[in-house]
């Protein structure tokens, strides 16, 4: 046995922890290890079945789940060879974001796959864990403009009517005292004469008999044509709130997309909408109602403050934006752009390859005077042969052996026969030839071996009066 030495590496699997710094030395020594490579930062991730790895600031924005059976792909396609068998993961993707996405938190090596070579980069088949589509995230909220105070609004309207610029100052000079009342030059309604109006060549007032006909345009006063009424909130009235409801009752609701996704708003009659990335506001007169001073409409929104076409916003930088009705901006809502999933996946550096403690087979440079039976030693573990596979050069052991460890063992290590031993099969020929002896017995205590010769004789006649030959 001796001269096998293990060949066609596997993966050596080694513990990995959090990332830290490394300790130790040897095959289980690579805890976090982060190296530089044509790849960028790849994290010593080999583990052994059962262990785990926490990948830190790679494999970004997976959606959340347990994935078993993952293949480990060379990261860089054109690095692979045809010769490698995949080696596979169970991976552990954490929720840590708003869409159900997070982080690669562990992997777990489940087949240490084979023929891999120290600093292969590997990472996780994209096609088998699903990184965040932005079009997941494509929003068109069903929202409605309610009115939060009409009826005090309305409580504060006045009425006024109006008059052509030049027969204003008639109109005033033949007005009574304010607070007095007055009639239409047709008579049947009491009205109360509140203020003028001189921006607007208007006289504002209040209808005091409750059965009266409000004043129109076919009426006059004190015989000046009225050209149009109307009512309106006086200095200092309340004014009026809106706000933006959504089909759950949820009030000025909130929004959480990507960049790269669709945020998408149906226009509202009377209501000039707008995506802004910045606004500046101050409170109207009433103290209350709010008005806008300035806002930044955000890039990417089309159709910003339509009342008739749809409005959509297509972000193209992270950031907190608005959408807002800018005329009563109580109505106003967040939307919350997060960056666009990463491309970064895990980064997976071989550190070892040999034979695996999960392993019972292995690849060796030949099996010559390998038999079913035999203990050998790999290292400080003895292992025992139950299978020989000349063609592929492929042994199959029993592990840990007279009272040794498990344990990995790096490529290109001896094989040792351990307390080696002849082994004869009675009935076998010793040799090739005609005349090679046949074996009888063997006996392993005494070493004692029995054999059977028989010549061929083909000489004509021939005979002896001996009844012993000399072999």
């Amino acid at each position: 046995m001796v001269g096998i030495d293990l060949l066609y590496p596997e993966l050596a699997k080694q513990t990995v922890g959090r990332f830290a710094q490394p300790t130790g030395r040897g095959i289980l020594s690579m805890l976090g290890r982060v190296a530089m490579n044509p790849f960028g930062r790849a994290a010593r991730a080999f583990t052994p079945v059962g262990a785990g790895i926490t990948a830190i600031g790679l494999g970004k924005d997976y959606y959340a789940g347990q994935y078993d059976d993952v293949p480990l792909v060379f990261a860089n396609s054109s690095l692979s060879r045809s010769d490698v068998v995949a080696a596979k993961a169970s991976v552990t993707v954490e929720s840590s974001n708003f869409d159900n996405s997070g982080n690669i938190g562990e992997i777990i090596i489940t087949d240490a796959g084979a023929n891999y070579e120290i600093d292969d980069i590997l990472t996780v088949d994209p096609t088998a864990i699903p990184k965040v589509d932005v079009t997941d995230l494509d929003t068109a909220p069903n929202l409605t403009m309610e009115y939060l105070n009409e009826a005090e609004v309305n409580s504060y309207l006045q009425k006024r009517f109006f008059v052509a610029e030049a027969d204003y100052p008639g109109l005033i000079a033949a007005m009574p005292e304010q607070g007095a009342f007055f009639q239409n030059d047709a008579g049947g309604t009491n009205l109360i004469y509140i203020s003028k109006d001189d921006l607007n060549f208007a006289v504002p007032y209040f209808v005091a008999d409750t059965e009266g006909e409000d004043l129109t345009t076919s009426d006059t006063v004190f015989g000046y044509t009225i050209t149009s009424v109307d009512q309106y909130s006086p200095p200092g009235s309340i004014k009026p709130q809106f706000r933006f409801n959504d089909e759950n009752g949820n009030e000025n609701p909130d929004y959480e997309i990507r960049v790269g996704s669709t945020f998408t708003l149906q226009p509202f009659p009377g209501h000039a909408v707008h995506i802004v990335s910045d606004i500046e506001l101050g409170l109207k007169d009433d103290g209350i109602a709010q008005y806008t001073i300035d806002y930044t409409i955000a890039s990417g929104v089309t159709n910003s403050g339509s009342v008739t076409d749809t409005i959509t916003f297509v972000p193209t930088v992270a950031g907190v934006y608005q959408y807002v009705c800018v005329t009563h901006p109580e109505a106003r809502g967040t939307i919350t752009v997060y960056q666009a999933p990463s491309a970064a996946g895990p980064l997976i550096n071989v550190d070892a390859v040999g034979f695996g403690t999960d392993r019972t087979d292995l690849n060796v440079t030949n099996t010559f005077a390998a038999s079913i039976g035999d203990l050998v030693t790999v290292g400080s573990e003895i292992v025992k042969i139950t299978a020989v596979d000349v063609a592929n050069k492929n042994i199959s052991v029993d592990r840990a052996q007279e009272g040794t460890t498990k344990v990995n063992h790096l490529n290109e290590k001896e094989i040792v026969s351990y307390l080696p031993n002849y082994r004869f099969t009675p009935g076998t020929r010793i040799g090739t030839g005609a005349n090679s002896p046949v074996v009888v017995s063997y006996d392993p205590s005494t070493k004692k071996l029995e054999l059977i010769s028989k010549t061929v004789m083909r000489k004509q006649n021939f005979q002896t009066s001996n009844k012993k030959l000399t072999v």
